[in-house]
């Protein structure tokens, strides 16, 4: 059901609150709210999942409402050394313990020769994929020589 919809997307519905039976021959299929729960729970948020109040008179207490949403997909970050490490963070250390003229030469780097201030040089690394790739770079270098 999850892989027919967008991110985010919405499924609304009933379902029916009585017991599961395996026979083919008595169908609607029956359920619980808890056996529902851990059906969906893995690929939806659940917003809405309770006793329907409108249901027709006589289904009234057998019949769930969900307004269900398909949870986003989870992006692992299988050994990147650098998940979880802020460009700013990096950077303050790398000032630290290398100062801004090993910066430079390391990475030759506009920002980092130039009057280089850290607020400079996160602007010009946010906008520049190339530079903050080879100061990603550098920094593993440093942090590995630890």
């Amino acid at each position: 059901m999850a892989s027919l919809l967008k991110d985010n997307g919405k499924l609304v519905g009933l379902f029916f609150d009585f017991p599961l039976t395996d026979d083919i021959e008595k169908r609607p299929f029956g359920g619980s709210l808890r056996e529902y729960r851990t059906y969906f729970q893995p690929y939806f948020n659940l917003n809405v999942f309770e006793r329907c109040h409108n249901s027709n008179a006589d289904r009234m207490d057998k019949e769930l409402f969900a307004i269900l949403q398909k949870k986003k997909p989870v992006v692992k970050q299988a050994n990147n050394p650098l998940h979880g490490i802020k460009l700013k963070d990096m950077l303050e250390e790398l000032i630290l313990q290398e100062g801004w003229e090993k910066m430079a030469d390391a990475c030759r780097i506009n920002c980092f020769y130039s009057n280089p201030t850290l607020k400079s040089s996160l602007t010009f690394l946010r906008k520049h994929q190339w530079a903050r790739e080879k100061v990603e770079r550098y920094y593993l270098r440093v942090r590995n020589k630890k």
